[in-house]
């Protein structure tokens, strides 16, 4: 539509004939307005996600148990519970092991005593291998680790197993990593989406126990059949500072 641009007869000097009100002679909508408008979009777009992904790690991090069932009546993975909480879960899922990937004293020594009455009170075994969060896992650890899960592997009568750290994120996502992968002849790349953000909380970045996986899978890249438990005992060599490396348990 074109009207006159003076209807009135108000701006007689120097205004134009006509004005074009078509939307094709609105050049800022697809000019600078627009890109603002679209850029302004997008940082609430990708805002709103990154809220999304802060408030689903925190869910998982500090609320509920962080509970998942891996394997039906094999194996199961959660937080750290309250003695009421891992009671009740041991009769519902009938856990014949909890195994714990936290230490027994100093901060801990309550968690422990929790889980120790838990677990006499429904005569499910506790199995305790302590690995860490803040620093590459010890051979020594990591040799505890697998001495327990050779164990469990070995015995059905001690399945279903219960895993569980504070949170249920990381070593527990690292155990259950090894334990579909060596024991369960899962493949790898399926076995490490259990060391994943969602559903589990657990958060990569610059995550020792990442640095720890990547080790394994950079060697792997030339020696695909080896397994955790073969490279560790063979190739892995990182200890405490001033304790020898042990020979691998028989």
């Amino acid at each position: 539509m074109v009207a006159k641009a003076d209807p009135g007869g108000i701006n007689k000097a120097g205004a134009p004939k006509s004005v074009n009100y078509s939307i094709e002679a609105w050049g800022f909508v697809h000019g600078r307005y627009d890109s603002k408008r679209k850029a302004l979009g997008w940082t609430v777009a990708i805002g709103g996600v990154i809220v999304l992904f802060v408030v689903a790690w925190l869910l998982t991090q500090f609320a509920g148990t962080n509970a998942h069932e891996v394997q039906p009546q094999q194996w199961y993975r959660a937080a750290q519970m309250s003695e009421r909480q891992l009671t009740d879960y041991i009769h519902k899922h009938e856990i014949k092991t909890v195994l714990r990937l936290i230490g027994t004293d100093d901060g801990n020594t309550e968690s422990y005593q929790s889980d120790t009455n838990a677990t006499q009170k429904t005569g499910a075994r506790l199995v305790v291998t302590k690995l860490p969060t803040s620093r590459l896992p010890h051979r020594s650890e990591l040799a505890s680790l697998f001495q327990a899960l050779d164990r469990l592997a070995a015995n059905p009568a001690e399945r279903p197993v219960l895993v569980h750290c504070k949170h249920g994120a990381d070593r527990t996502g690292l155990v259950t990593v090894i334990w579909l992968h060596d024991y369960q002849g899962v493949s790898f790349e399926e076995a490490r989406g259990h060391l994943a953000f969602l559903p589990y909380g657990h958060f990569a970045l610059g995550h020792k126990l990442d640095e720890f996986i990547g080790m394994y899978e950079d060697f792997r890249k030339d020696n695909p059949r080896v397994s955790m438990k073969q490279w560790v005992r063979d190739h892995y060599f990182i200890e405490r500072d001033g304790r020898n490396n042990r020979a691998w348990y028989q």
